[in-house]
């Protein structure tokens, strides 16, 4: 799946900054330069994020992913790090990295153990890019207990299944995506 093909390409990375893009999903002009200055000038951050869109089949913006400014204890509850927006140090990586085997919200899972290990994040001015819904996309159309990772309560607290937070605040859905699922 996805994870493990993400997985994969960062195991043969030989970079210093990574981040990746789902083939559906898109960069706005300048986000890599942004991302890659802003690391580079500060090497004391290990993931940087910029703002991002959800945008339909057409790269028309749906509404604005609901980013904010860093805070680990939101973290547990709401995903505010929009993926194809987010660049990390690959050093970082390395120590903390994608689950292979899990397919749903892997980002907000690596982001979450990121946090936990504590991986220093920083949110930093632009629009970085267009996260894209439609029928298609992997957690579109999913249950909540098919989005759920079952080691969840391993990797965070027992009090909170993050996984199920997320799909319990869905994102907008496009017109052409009725009816809705039941999360």
């Amino acid at each position: 799946g996805p994870s493990d093909a993400a997985y994969k390409g960062f195991a043969m990375g030989t970079g210093e900054i990574f981040a990746w893009l789902n083939a559906d999903d898109i960069y706005y002009p300048g986000a890599i330069r942004a991302a890659v200055e802003y690391l580079e000038a500060h090497p004391e951050i290990d993931v940087v994020y910029g703002d991002g869109n959800w945008i339909d089949d057409d790269g028309s913006v749906i509404s604005a992913y609901p980013t904010l400014d860093f805070d680990a204890s939101v973290l547990q509850r709401d995903c505010f790090i929009c993926q194809p927006s987010a660049f990390m140090r690959a050093s970082a990586y390395r120590k903390c990295s994608l689950d292979p085997d899990w397919n749903f919200s892997f980002d907000y899972d690596l982001w979450i153990r990121m946090a936990k290990a504590g991986f220093r994040f920083q949110r930093i001015p632009g629009m970085f890019s267009g996260s894209r819904l439609h029928r298609g996309s992997l957690t579109i159309g999913r249950s909540v207990t098919q989005v759920r990772h079952p080691t969840s309560t391993n990797l965070r607290s027992a009090n909170t299944d993050t996984r199920l937070h997320r799909r319990q605040q869905a994102p907008p859905r496009p017109a052409d995506l009725s009816p809705a699922p039941p999360w």
